[in-house]
Order: C-alpha cells, then structure tokens, then sequence
C-alpha cells in the first residue's frame, strides 16, 4: 500500500504492485488478495500529537481489524523499543504510547503476529547483526537497513525485539 500515486513508478519497476491507500480513511480494498501484512507506516516526526494518534495508532488498529476480517495468515507490526514504559520515553511519550496501543490491539486480536521494536534508527550502514528476546530494557541505536530486512524475516518467524549487537 503507498500514499501517494506519484510512488506507482517507483514500485511498477520493482515489478511491485499497489493500492493506494490513506491510513486515515478506508483503506480496506488494499486487503483484497493478500494473506500477510507487514505494518511499517508512520506519521513521521514533523507531525503533532493529532496525526501521530490517527496514523501510529488508529490506523494501525483499522489494518489489524481488516487483516482480521480477510482472515490473514500473519500481521508483523513495526512499533518502536519503549512500549512497556512509555511514560520514560520523554518528547517522545505521546509517539511510544500510540505504538503501545497499536500493539496491544493487534495482540488481543485473533491473528497470528510478530511485533518488531527497534531502538533508535539510524542512517548507518548496516552491520547485518541483529540481538533478539522478548522484551529489551536498554536503549541504543540499529541502522534502518538492518531493521528492514526483520519484518520480512517475521513473516515466518516469531520474533518480538530487535536490537544492534555493535554499539
């Protein structure tokens, strides 16, 4: 699912096809003819508590219910490390406690799940080493290109946290 029909080209080449859709509005039409979803979408950090809550967090849920209706196979939720404490997460509370209610959402749902929460993304270049548990309580950083390739990884395996070995 893109956004925007100016990214139709982009994923045409890539031989990928598309659905737009709008996190904010009815995108149930982008669950027809699939069995898996990888979540990964983000009102992103130039935006206020108001889009962060409708994207982060209601939209979110509102793909949840649609995997659910469609009977998917998997939902592999991208949220972010500090859920189980967001109230620590400083500037970032209101962002870390949408996540938090998008991912307890998805795991009181009927569905099978992976939820993948990276520490603080970089533009670094990957290491290819990623730590995994269940819940991690330090923080640090993971290159974005490592945390890409997890969720794909997730469509088959459970696996809950992320985190870089190298620091």
């Amino acid at each position: 699912m893109i956004r925007k029909v100016e990214q139709t080209e982009f994923f045409n080449k890539l031989g990928v096809e598309t659905c737009i859709g709008d996190l904010e509005q009815d995108f149930s039409n982008c669950f027809n003819c699939i069995d898996k979803v990888i979540f990964a979408a983000g009102s992103g950090s130039k935006t206020g508590p108001e889009k962060t809550t409708s994207v982060d967090q209601e939209g979110a849920k509102r793909a949840v219910n649609y995997a659910e209706k469609n009977k998917l196979k998997k939902f592999v939720m991208l949220s972010s490390i500090g859920t189980y404490q967001p109230e620590k997460a400083g500037d970032l509370e209101h962002y870390i406690r949408a996540k938090k209610e998008a991912d307890e959402y998805l795991r009181k749902s009927k569905l099978s799940f992976s939820i993948v929460q990276p520490e603080g993304l970089t533009n670094e270049k990957a290491s290819g080493k990623v730590k995994m548990a269940k819940q991690l309580s330090d923080y640090g950083s993971i290159s974005r290109t490592d945390v890409a390739h997890i969720p794909i990884e997730c469509l088959t395996d459970d696996v809950l946290l992320i985190k870089n070995l190298l620091k």
